[in-house]
């Protein structure tokens, strides 16, 4: 059995005349004489989508057409491959409201295709069987269901590498990008300072700072705006807890509310955990979501509960259990920041901007029980003062009550800190979740960006990108091209600077969820 190692680029084209079920024919025919078009939509009609195995195993589907026996999709995908396969299975089936029928499939010969030539063909669908399906006309006239595809097998070591950076990881969203900051995190609390067990090739030694502690800081210091993704937000949080007085320091609400109220634009997308909806009880997951939009509701800070989205591909039903069983785990802050000590300021259209784009991305939640230090105390910390006296967080012991005498959870993770272009691909990340899952009537609180007063270092694509003329149009026909340009282009001015080389990083930040985003 031939062995698939490589990456297969599929051009998924149209197809024409596609024969309909018998239930198809049925349910339209309810649909539209007996119950007056009241059916839900794909219920009654020819609502193609295109599936590709490998083998045994689906590697690509397509999205759904609505209501046609002509389907053109025109979608490009690459399947990256690791697989003993005879065949390539080609799969046409018509979405309903839940479940699918199936209209037809065709077969490749992986012999046809292992060879790297350029495979572009039309195929004709047959039944399970082997026999051809036919489109019956009006006039009685039958045409052969067909499809129009174009593949071509790619090996490993094979690809064209052309036009990419050294170390620049292939076909990803966002590309390599140099010229970066990062500041490495493990646990959100740490003493800052020289760190003996880490040296450097200089002989010196790494120097650790406090995640959370840095966060603080940056909050307190934006002046224009503050972004946030996570998968639980705790407005109870408090971030700054050392020396252990958390009666000196405001909770992570109230830092938000307070820095909305100075005019700063605090934006947070948070994820929805659908099974407290109906308010019955914490959630699954008690990830606190109701309680965080609650508590920001009628204050100057828009908080979104999101549900994790599917793209075009998805049926109703895929759309239901995806939003409703997976989540979004992105865990990140965006704001602006003034220029460190020491900075050549770059000149950008005859001024030097103040502010530039700083992000906190990794996998800490700024929720309860992440509060943590390196040797990760058990009880001492519990203590009344202490830092966990209010925040004793236990998920490992059913029941457990943080009122009786107890060990908390420890709570290990790391994060980093990112400053330079790289930091811009954090935000551009969010600027098309929030176009996507906050909504039309939020979508103009994005464009905050673009006002000249504000003073921030931003690429020029950018800057049109948030433009108030273009109202961030990415999802608009025409404008996915100037979106595409602002995320491959490479600005030198962004580039951090004052720092010895060996101190800059190449970095690339990698999205595992895309299909959403479009």
């Amino acid at each position: 059995m031939p062995l698939l190692h490589g990456v297969l680029h599929v051009h998924v084209h149209e197809a024409v005349d596609i024969a309909t079920t018998a239930r198809i024919q049925t349910v339209g025919f309810l649909k539209k004489y007996v119950c007056c078009g009241m059916l839900p939509e794909l219920s009654g009609s020819c609502d193609p989508y295109l599936c590709l195995d490998v083998g045994s195993t689906r590697r690509l589907r397509t999205r759904i057409i609505a209501a046609t026996q002509h389907p053109v999709w025109d979608e490009r995908h690459e399947v990256y491959l690791a697989d003993e396969a005879d065949e390539l299975k080609i799969e046409v089936k018509d979405a309903d409201v839940v479940g699918a029928d199936f209209l037809g499939q065709a077969v490749i010969p992986v012999s046809e295709v292992i060879d790297g030539k350029v495979l572009d063909t039309w195929l004709e669908l047959t039944d399970t069987a082997g026999n051809v399906r036919y489109h019956q006309e009006l006039d009685g006239d039958k045409k052969p269901s067909r499809v129009h595809i174009t593949i071509q097998f790619v090996p490993v070591g094979a690809e064209e590498y052309k036009g990419l950076q050294y170390g620049e990881v292939p076909r990803t969203y966002f590309p390599l990008r140099r010229g970066n900051r990062i500041t490495l995190y493990h646990d959100a609390v740490a003493t800052p300072g020289p760190v003996p067990d880490i040296p450097l090739a200089d002989g010196s030694c790494y120097n650790e700072s406090s995640c959370w502690d840095d966060m603080y800081d940056s909050i307190s210091q934006a002046k224009t705006f503050i972004w946030i993704t996570g998968w639980s937000v705790w407005t109870n949080t408090m971030l700054k807890r050392t020396p252990a007085a958390p009666q000196n320091s405001p909770t992570f609400g109230e830092l938000l509310v307070k820095k909305a109220e100075q005019g700063v634009r605090v934006l947070m997308l948070v994820w929805d955990d659908t099974t407290n909806n109906m308010g019955l009880h914490a959630g699954v997951m008690a990830t606190h979501d109701q309680d965080t939009y609650a508590y920001f509701k009628g204050t100057e800070v828009t908080c979104v509960l999101c549900p994790r989205q599917g793209g075009e591909e998805d049926s109703i039903l895929q759309k239901f259990s995806r939003g409703n069983m997976f989540t979004h785990h992105q865990k990140t802050v965006i704001l602006d920041a003034p220029f460190p000590a020491g900075a050549d300021i770059p000149v950008v259209d005859g001024k030097s901007p103040t502010k530039r784009v700083v992000a906190y991305v990794g996998g800490l939640d700024l929720t309860n029980g992440r509060y943590d230090y390196h040797h990760h105390p058990l009880f001492e910390t519990c203590c009344e003062g202490g830092p966990h006296c209010e925040d004793k967080y236990q998920g490992c012991i059913e029941g457990f009550d943080p009122s009786k005498p107890g060990p908390r959870q420890p709570w290990h993770d790391i994060h980093a800190k990112v400053e330079g272009p790289v930091a811009m691909d954090v935000a551009i990340n969010f600027m098309e979740r929030w176009s996507k899952q906050a909504g039309k009537l939020n979508l103009h609180k994005l464009t905050s960006l673009d006002d000249e007063a504000q003073d921030i270092l931003l690429p020029e694509a950018l800057r049109l990108f948030t433009s108030k003329r273009q109202q961030l149009k990415g999802r608009v026909k025409g404008h996915m091209s100037l979106r595409m340009e602002t995320i491959k282009a490479q600005d030198a001015n962004l580039a951090v600077t004052g720092l010895p080389s060996a101190e800059l990083w190449n970095t690339q930040l990698f999205r595992t969820i895309d299909s959403g985003m479009k």
